[in-house]
């Protein structure tokens, strides 16, 4: 009974308070994984940068678009989509989820370039993270730990990025 208690309270706190953000930045930056050819991993460094709007004050979900950025020894990619955020309206630390879709990836290979239409519908990223903010005061820096997973099956991509954040 403490437990359930306990859950009441913390989500108690957390609706209590609405998304007071209406607009919501991030720059994160870690290390991709790839697995390709069978089980060969390639490890990349990786920055991502993320625009979101939430449009209802009451209800913690925001859409926006995202820019990410990897090069490794041979490869440099870039890659743009769309992205949906949801998050646990908790005070100061807040788990959120989000998923997007690269609309348009681009990548360079010692001189050559190759453009792929990000449409495939398994070429889907799901996301994971926590956010640690003061929503006292806008705007409000954060700390975010972030861990991305890619759904594709030819090429699937594991991201740990940590970065920076904003609410204004």
């Amino acid at each position: 009974m403490s437990i359930i208690r306990t859950l009441v309270v913390a989500a108690s706190l957390g609706s209590a308070a609405p998304a007071l953000a209406v607009v919501d930045i991030a720059l994160l930056g870690g290390v991709s994984e790839s697995t390709v050819a069978g089980d060969e991993v390639l490890t990349s460094h990786t920055a991502y940068v993320s625009a979101h709007v939430a449009p209802f004050f009451t209800l913690p979900v925001a859409f926006g678009a995202y820019a990410a950025y990897g090069q490794d020894d041979d490869v440099t990619s870039r890659s743009f989509g769309p992205e949906v955020m949801a998050w646990l309206p908790f005070p100061l630390l807040r788990p959120y989820a989000k998923v997007s879709t690269p609309v348009l990836t681009v990548s360079e290979s010692e001189g050559t370039s190759t453009e792929k239409q990000g449409r495939d519908p398994k070429n889907v990223l799901g996301s994971a993270g926590l956010r640690w903010s003061s929503t006292a005061i806008l705007p409000a820096p954060a700390l975010m730990i972030e861990y991305k997973q890619g759904f594709s099956e030819e090429n699937p991509v594991r991201q740990y990025l940590f970065g920076l954040g904003a609410e204004l």
